[in-house]
């Protein structure tokens, strides 16, 4: 069997699944440098590769983190419900299952064995920037919908008799913006239909 082809998931992966999902969380810079990654058809090329990938989840998670942190009950009852449909969003493509099967990629040059983990660095970044990328766009729409319906004493987290009412306005809102938000990236990349990227030959 054709080894560059058998890289071609992988490559596909680094290179195209996972800067899409940085992309959409607004980590353009970090997008582009696995874009111009070289394609990875030696041991080499994976180890770069390793190491921009993680270099690029640390700083998903930094954002996810960020968007996350907020004590006000609107935003505490929503964002659950928005990471849900993050990894929703994800199992809708075929990142997971790829990602799966090229857990280790293994080299044996001259007959010793090497190998490079990627598949859950991979995935893990793709995960934090789609939630990241689905928690921006809900905490806005959380926000507005809650004080459509109680003012600023839901978002506030003052009493009122509405407050409920505007709690779960606000998770509603949230939910369907993140969905409509990931929903640009799942349409691309549907299920079983996995456009590798050409390797330098």
């Amino acid at each position: 069997m054709d080894e560059t082809r058998d890289r071609e998931p992988l490559d596909w992966l680094v290179r195209v699944y996972t800067p899409a999902w940085l992309d959409l969380a607004g980590l353009s810079t970090e997008a582009q440098v696995l874009r111009d990654l070289r394609p990875i058809v030696d041991l080499t090329a994976a180890k770069d590769a390793g190491s921009a990938v993680r270099a690029a989840k640390i700083r998903a998670h930094q954002a996810w983190n960020d968007i996350w942190s907020g004590e006000d009950n609107v935003w505490i009852a929503a964002r659950a419900d928005v990471s849900a449909a993050a990894a929703d969003a994800l199992r809708a493509t075929p990142g997971p299952r790829i990602a799966t099967n090229v857990a280790t990629v293994i080299w044996n040059p001259g007959g010793g064995t090497h190998w490079v983990s990627l598949g859950g660095d991979v995935m893990g970044t793709s995960m934090a920037a789609a939630g990241v990328a689905a928690l921006i766009v809900a905490k806005a729409a959380a926000r507005t919908a809650a004080i459509n319906v109680a003012g600023d004493a839901a978002w506030e987290s003052k009493w009122s008799r509405l407050q409920e009412a505007a709690w779960t306005a606000g998770r509603v809102a949230a939910v369907a913006a993140a969905k409509d938000k990931l929903a640009t990236v799942t349409t691309f990349f549907k299920l079983g239909n996995t456009p590798w990227v050409p390797l330098a030959t």
